[in-house]
């Protein structure tokens, strides 16, 4: 007999499905995350942790209202929750000459810009420390009674007023499910009538000891950005391989970041990066997530297709989400990340 074990299923542990997760927990609902790990690494443990688009002015109005106010949500949850993600707005320089984007962008969203010899300073944008924010949500949501289950998803089925969740090792009943497996997400909905442009697309990234050359911003360039950790630590990434695959580490990928490294950084020659590692981000053919619910009865819903962005715009997607999933009032229109 399927056994009913919560409310919610949310598949995927990455930063959408924990988030999600969070979200709906604070609305009082049962949750259980389901996910496929260590096999599957999210995106999000793996990438840089920038709280903005890359060059934000060259997407859509309907990304920016999800990821306009990423440090300051990421400050008022960890205070929240008392823990330390490391969210620092070290602010963000964009090496570009593209003035008139840049400006008319800030001007429209209220962003501060400064001029730069090199492009454009952001200095409200910031980072945030991404593997100890996946872990620290994790330990969080474990403490408020949401249970977190190492099974592969394989298979999502209709159980009259709910849907019941196939893993390898058991079949459970929920009253609702979220699809918030990034990469891994387009299959479990085809069953339902749904054909999602979302395929895997790997980041490689290279963790370098520049010292005293460390900037003390994000830095970005179209060749790649970086990141300072401290202690003149600093990541450099990344690329946009295709993969089907696997998430591990390519020898293209590598030699075409550090070259990339090198020609924004020169005294870095003679020098070897200190680590390499890869993620496999949700590809996605548009700047807009993918954020709806699946069926008439509103049990099968669907958060994922963030592509590169997303750590800065989980917030603010999981609070759509669940503002929806409770029949709270929604403080943005989300027919932009409708199905496609």
């Amino acid at each position: 007999m399927t056994k009913h074990v919560a409310d919610v299923a949310v598949v995927g542990a990455g930063i959408m499905g924990l988030l999600s997760a969070m979200e709906l927990n604070c609305r009082g609902r049962r949750v259980t995350v389901l996910h496929d790990e260590p096999a599957r690494n999210p995106a999000s443990w793996a990438g840089g942790g920038i709280l903005s688009p890359l060059f934000p002015w060259r997407y859509s109005d309907a990304l920016t209202r999800l990821t306009r106010n990423a440090v300051q949500d990421y400050q008022a949850l960890a205070r929240g929750l008392e823990v330390d993600f490391q969210v620092i707005p070290q602010g963000l320089l964009a090496v570009t000459d593209e003035t008139d984007q840049v400006t008319d962008w800030c001007r429209r969203h209220e962003v501060t810009c400064e001029r730069h010899p090199r492009g454009w300073f952001l200095p409200e944008l910031g980072s945030v420390r991404n593997p100890w924010l996946i872990d620290r949500l994790r330990e969080a949501l474990g403490k408020r009674g949401v249970n977190i289950v190492a099974e592969q998803v394989t298979c999502l089925e209709e159980a009259g007023s709910g849907i019941n969740v196939v893993t390898g090792a058991s079949k459970h009943r929920f009253d609702a499910v979220v699809v918030a497996a990034g990469a891994w997400s387009a299959p479990l909905l085809v069953p339902w009538g749904v054909t999602l442009p979302v395929t895997p697309v790997k980041g490689q990234m290279l963790l370098w000891d520049l010292g005293e050359d460390c900037p003390d911003t994000v830095w970005l360039s179209d060749y790649g950005y970086f990141i300072p950790r401290g202690d003149g630590l600093c990541l450099f990434g990344s690329t946009m391989e295709p993969s089907f695959e696997t998430g591990l580490p390519t020898r293209e990928g590598y030699e075409c970041l550090r070259a990339n490294a090198l020609r924004l950084r020169p005294s870095l020659a003679g020098k070897t990066p200190l680590a390499v590692w890869a993620g496999l981000r949700p590809g996605n053919i548009r700047d807009e997530p993918y954020i709806f619910p699946v069926d008439s009865q509103q049990r099968l819903w669907v958060n994922t297709g963030h592509f590169r962005n997303g750590l800065v715009a989980a917030p603010a997607s999981a609070r759509l989400l669940a503002q929806w999933m409770c029949g709270e009032p929604l403080e943005f229109d989300p027919a932009p990340y409708g199905a496609p």
